[in-house]
């Protein structure tokens, strides 16, 4: 049984099959290197930023109207964040930290408090590959009430 081609044509098929394979590989490894490594910690930082904000914000309404908030409050310039109250209504925090990167949560977990939730909505699908109107909902701990 042959292992290797003879001739001449069978052996730059062959080279050029384990190059084009190496060179998968290498771009595999090289975008897990330098595009998801980075873009995991710049969404650790946004969600730091914001989860830092959201709790000033709280400590600055307490100290403002006297009580935290029992009601939903806007969250500064964000147009698309609230800060919630624990009473009011929210979807069920499940232990599925599978879509967020579990290095996030323990980032997250690690800089907050073990109270740190995360729990991804995702939206309807549309056109097969994206999604409209996800939601991350973070729970979290400020002046001894969870939001």
């Amino acid at each position: 049984m042959k292992r290797m081609p003879r001739t001449l044509l069978g052996q730059t098929a062959l080279y050029l099959v384990v190059m084009m394979l190496i060179g998968q590989v290498v771009w595999i490894v090289g975008g897990a290197i330098f595009f998801f490594q980075p873009l995991t910690q710049s969404f650790e930082e946004y969600l730091s930023a914001t989860l830092t904000l959201a709790e000033n914000s709280v400590e600055s309404y307490t100290e403002n109207i006297g009580t935290p908030p029992t009601e939903p409050i806007p969250l500064a310039h964000l147009d698309n964040s609230k800060i919630v109250p624990d009473s009011v209504p929210k979807p069920d925090f499940q232990a599925d930290e599978n879509s967020i990167v579990e290095e996030v949560v323990a980032t997250l977990r690690g800089r907050f408090g073990p109270e740190v939730l995360i729990h991804e909505e995702l939206g309807e699908p549309f056109w097969g590959f994206f999604r409209n109107e996800s939601f991350i909902w973070v729970r979290f701990l400020a002046e001894g009430k969870l939001y």
